[in-house]
């Protein structure tokens, strides 16, 4: 008989142990935070990654705006008038940026060349014939005068804070080389 108690005593601890599981089971307590836990990590990953690429989008218009700006400079003639060099157009290109004006002057290659017709215009790459990146002092500057075809480029380097947006990259660093440009004729200034 004392092996029959034991026996029900085992099955009895079996049975209590499964009523324990399933009385946890039914405790709901602490299962937002637990689910609150494993949203986090993607749904910050998430949040940043928006954020980086509209910050991206935003440095690609500000980059296009101050083509446009500072282009409009050298169009109508007061870059020439102002006798204004290379470094001194650089960094009004960089104060057209706002925000981004300190980053600007250490990641931006400004590129103004002159050409006597439209038909005459060729765009420089930033990149060599391997690949490689010229630079960001390898440019021309030349503003041109009267009537000059004028053609204006600006390549920024952006690094992405994301690695995953890396996969945007078009440099060999794993950088995000932002570009815009503008081809225009020189008013007649005087």
């Amino acid at each position: 008989m004392p092996q029959q108690n034991n026996a029900q005593g085992g099955i009895l601890r079996i049975l209590r142990q499964a009523m324990s599981f399933k009385r946890l089971h039914r405790d709901e307590r602490g299962s937002v935070a637990v689910e609150f836990a494993l949203l986090t990590v993607p749904f910050f990953a998430i949040l940043f990654f928006i954020i980086e690429n509209a910050l991206v989008l935003w440095v690609r218009e500000s980059l296009a705006t101050s083509v446009v700006d500072t282009g409009r400079l050298i169009r109508t003639g007061q870059v020439q008038s102002a006798n204004m060099g290379k470094d001194a157009f650089r960094t009004r290109v960089c104060q057209n940026m706002h925000i981004m004006s300190t980053y600007c002057e250490t990641n931006i290659r400004v590129d103004v060349r002159e050409f006597t017709s439209f038909a005459d215009v060729t765009f420089q790459p930033p990149f060599d014939d391997d690949g490689n990146f010229l630079g960001l002092n390898a440019t021309q500057y030349q503003p041109g005068q009267r009537q000059s075809v004028i053609i204006m480029s600006l390549f920024l380097r952006w690094s992405p804070a994301l690695p995953i947006l890396s996969s945007y990259s078009n440099t060999p660093d794993g950088d995000i080389l932002m570009s815009a440009s503008t081809v225009f004729r020189n008013e007649p200034f005087k």
